[in-house]
Protein backbone atom coordinates (compact mmCIF):
# COMPACT_ATOMS: atom_id res chain seq x y z
CA UNK A 1 0.00 0.00 0.00
CA UNK A 2 2.79 2.36 0.68
CA UNK A 3 4.04 2.08 -2.88
CA UNK A 4 0.58 2.85 -4.24
CA UNK A 5 0.28 5.91 -2.01
CA UNK A 6 3.70 7.09 -3.18
CA UNK A 7 2.71 6.82 -6.86
CA UNK A 8 -0.67 8.38 -6.20
CA UNK A 9 0.94 11.44 -4.60
CA UNK A 10 3.41 11.66 -7.46
CA UNK A 11 0.65 11.51 -10.05
CA UNK A 12 -1.29 14.19 -8.17
CA UNK A 13 1.79 16.51 -8.23
CA UNK A 14 2.41 15.89 -11.94
CA UNK A 15 -0.15 18.47 -13.24
CA UNK A 16 1.35 21.09 -10.93
CA UNK A 17 4.87 20.41 -12.24
CA UNK A 18 3.70 20.40 -15.86
CA UNK A 19 1.85 23.66 -15.31
CA UNK A 20 4.95 25.24 -13.78
CA UNK A 21 7.10 24.11 -16.72
CA UNK A 22 4.48 25.40 -19.15
CA UNK A 23 4.35 28.80 -17.42
CA UNK A 24 8.14 29.12 -17.40
CA UNK A 25 8.23 28.22 -21.10
CA UNK A 26 5.51 30.74 -21.95
CA UNK A 27 7.33 33.43 -19.93
CA UNK A 28 10.60 32.69 -21.75
CA UNK A 29 8.89 32.92 -25.15
CA UNK A 30 7.20 36.19 -24.13
CA UNK A 31 10.56 37.71 -23.14
CA UNK A 32 12.12 36.68 -26.47
CA UNK A 33 9.21 38.18 -28.43
CA UNK A 34 9.36 41.37 -26.36
CA UNK A 35 13.11 41.77 -26.98
CA UNK A 36 12.63 41.19 -30.70
CA UNK A 37 9.87 43.82 -30.92
CA UNK A 38 11.96 46.25 -28.87
CA UNK A 39 14.87 45.87 -31.30
CA UNK A 40 12.52 46.41 -34.24
CA UNK A 41 11.13 49.53 -32.56
CA UNK A 42 14.60 51.00 -32.02
CA UNK A 43 15.59 50.25 -35.63
CA UNK A 44 12.42 51.81 -37.01
CA UNK A 45 12.81 54.85 -34.77
CA UNK A 46 16.36 55.43 -36.05
CA UNK A 47 15.21 54.87 -39.64
CA UNK A 48 12.39 57.36 -39.13
CA UNK A 49 14.82 59.95 -37.77
CA UNK A 50 17.17 59.44 -40.74
CA UNK A 51 14.30 59.76 -43.20
CA UNK A 52 13.02 62.87 -41.42
CA UNK A 53 16.45 64.51 -41.75
CA UNK A 54 16.54 63.62 -45.45
CA UNK A 55 13.04 65.03 -45.87
CA UNK A 56 14.01 68.29 -44.14
CA UNK A 57 17.11 68.64 -46.35
CA UNK A 58 15.01 68.06 -49.46
CA UNK A 59 12.49 70.68 -48.32
CA UNK A 60 15.30 73.20 -47.90
CA UNK A 61 16.61 72.38 -51.36
CA UNK A 62 13.08 72.67 -52.80
CA UNK A 63 12.63 76.11 -51.25
CA UNK A 64 15.99 77.19 -52.65
CA UNK A 65 15.06 75.97 -56.13
CA UNK A 66 11.66 77.65 -55.91
CA UNK A 67 13.42 80.91 -55.02
CA UNK A 68 15.54 80.68 -58.15
CA UNK A 69 12.51 79.66 -60.22
CA UNK A 70 10.41 82.59 -59.03
CA UNK A 71 13.21 85.16 -59.26
CA UNK A 72 12.94 87.79 -61.96
CA UNK A 73 15.05 87.09 -64.99
CA UNK A 74 16.94 90.30 -65.68
CA UNK A 75 20.53 91.15 -66.52
CA UNK A 76 21.56 91.31 -62.87
CA UNK A 77 20.10 87.84 -62.20
CA UNK A 78 21.74 86.38 -65.32
CA UNK A 79 25.09 87.82 -64.31
CA UNK A 80 24.73 86.39 -60.80
CA UNK A 81 23.91 82.90 -62.15
CA UNK A 82 26.77 83.08 -64.65
CA UNK A 83 29.18 84.00 -61.83
CA UNK A 84 27.90 81.05 -59.77
CA UNK A 85 28.62 78.77 -62.73
CA UNK A 86 32.14 80.16 -63.09
CA UNK A 87 31.63 82.31 -66.19
CA UNK A 88 33.23 85.72 -66.63
CA UNK A 89 33.43 88.53 -69.17
CA UNK A 90 35.98 88.07 -71.98
CA UNK A 91 38.14 91.02 -70.87
CA UNK A 92 38.01 89.97 -67.23
CA UNK A 93 40.77 88.09 -65.41
CA UNK A 94 39.87 86.06 -62.35
CA UNK A 95 42.50 84.95 -59.86
CA UNK A 96 41.88 82.13 -57.42
CA UNK A 97 43.81 81.95 -54.18
CA UNK A 98 44.49 78.48 -52.90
Amino acid sequence: MKAQDFYRKRIQKLPSVLLSIFLVLISFIAVIIFCNKLLQYVYLKNENQRLQETYDNLLIKKDELNYYLEAEVDDKYLEKMARLLGYCYPEESIYYIE
